[in-house]
């Protein structure tokens, strides 16, 4: 093995592994070998439901609704003063929107129909809400600890973000509007994008 390929390896290693874990769960997922664990979870999951759960799963999803993140994404223009910044917010968040329509139309993965709690339409891999809010609100956090210098309301931004990241894929899978894996995928392409965004392309 050369040495180029040895430092390539070494300098990339953490791409390769989120690469080769996105390509494995895909060929899981439309090979079958994923469909035990999916229904399994959904199965288990629908008999913890509640009223309450319900309706905070209900509100945690909407926030990565379409229109939810515009006003966001609207507010945060207005909050940070670096264009540059902005503009990679804007673009992060609309390209990947466009690549998980993209990736969806070309797997066309029907949702768990007999799991809905809510109407929706479209396909379900990978997670739109998973993909979008993972980046969004990572890109947020490194804008967080990039320009908030107040302990206390950098913390708090903190915890709302990472409440958000956990949560989003949480409720569209208590929901029944996704596979665990659906949702898994999605953080994963997103991860990627974050680190070639961060690491590669040195933007954020």
């Amino acid at each position: 093995m050369s040495k180029k390929l040895i430092n390539f390896l070494k300098n990339n290693y953490i791409l390769i592994i989120l690469f080769t874990l996105v390509v494995m769960l895909t060929v899981f997922i439309f090979t079958g070998v994923t469909s035990k664990m999916d229904y399994y979870i959904l199965t288990n999951i629908s008999k913890i439901r509640t009223d309450f759960l319900t309706k905070l799963m209900i509100l945690i999803s909407e926030i990565g609704s379409w229109y939810f993140i515009i006003v966001l994404l609207f507010t945060c223009i207005l909050l940070i003063k670096k264009l540059k910044d902005n503009i990679i917010l804007v673009i992060n968040s609309l390209g990947v929107l466009g690549l998980n329509y993209l990736i969806k139309l070309i797997f066309r993965r029907a949702r768990p129909v007999q799991f809905m709690m809510i109407k929706i339409g479209g396909y379900s891999f990978p997670s739109g809400h998973a993909m979008v809010s993972f980046s969004l609100f990572t890109t947020l956090l490194i804008f967080i600890n990039k320009y908030i210098k107040n302990k206390n309301i950098k913390l708090i931004l903190q915890i709302i973000c990472l409440f958000l990241i956990i949560m989003m894929p949480i409720s569209r899978v208590y929901l029944g509007v996704h596979y665990f894996t659906d949702v898994v995928t999605g953080m994963l392409i997103s991860a990627i994008i974050i680190l070639i965004e961060k690491k590669y392309l040195k933007v954020i």
